[in-house]
């Protein structure tokens, strides 16, 4: 049984950045600007893997009614300016649930 989200897991983890070692000629200070903002252009942003994982496990059932719940709770709280109500509690329980279902994922790849 193949759940989607140890596929995204599996893609995510299994990509690795090719790390380019420096040139021994080139010094900080010295050669042509031109070189350094082709170098600059040529990087790509890496993604960090649990962003993915955070937004696939808020995704799942489980999550969502943590969510919703919060979400009800600071339209409620916002639309009574009076209101002493915060979501604190709300929103620490959608981000315990997601922390969980992350943890559950990396935790089950480590060796």
């Amino acid at each position: 049984m193949t759940i989607q989200g140890e596929e995204v897991v599996e893609e995510v983890l299994s990509t690795e950045e090719e790390v380019e070692e420096p040139e021994e000629n080139d010094v900080e200070g010295e050669g042509d600007d031109e070189g350094d903002e082709e170098e600059e252009e040529d990087e790509q942003e890496v993604a960090d893997p649990i962003d993915s994982l955070k937004e696939m496990c808020s995704a799942k059932a489980s999550s969502v009614r943590y969510k919703n719940q919060y979400e009800e709770c600071a339209s409620r709280v916002s639309g009574d300016p009076k209101s002493e109500e915060s979501c604190k509690e709300e929103f620490l329980d959608f981000v315990e649930n997601v922390d969980k279902c992350v943890a559950g994922f990396i935790f089950s790849r480590l060796k």
